[in-house]
């Protein structure tokens, strides 16, 4: 599939100090397309604990940098051929914590 026209952006962080405060918007390089993947629009994000957890190494070593946030709303933008869930594009859904 080609390429999206669409940048990856957010609030990153680069070392475990970023979860007080001093996180940084920049854009990023996601993770390679499967076609089991659907790429989303965030338009809602919460940041908890296990958020600031995951930035302080608290469950092992982060790799940085790291853009948390995974209570989200989002609209699907692209919709890879072998995804699961009858997602299809422009969809708003929710998805928690523990998604791949």
């Amino acid at each position: 599939m080609a390429q999206p026209d669409y940048k990856f952006a957010g609030w990153i962080g680069l070392a475990p100090e970023t979860a007080d405060g001093k996180m940084v918007w920049q854009e990023f390089e996601p993770k390679e397309w499967e076609e089991t993947d659907i790429d989303i629009k965030v338009t809602h994000c919460g940041i908890c604990g296990s958020d600031l957890h995951t930035l302080r190494s608290g469950w092992g070593p982060t790799k940085y940098p790291c853009c948390v946030g995974h209570e989200i709303i989002r609209i699907a933008v692209r919709v890879g051929s072998k995804a699961v869930g009858d997602i299809k594009v422009g969809n708003r859904f929710g998805v928690g914590a523990q998604s791949d």
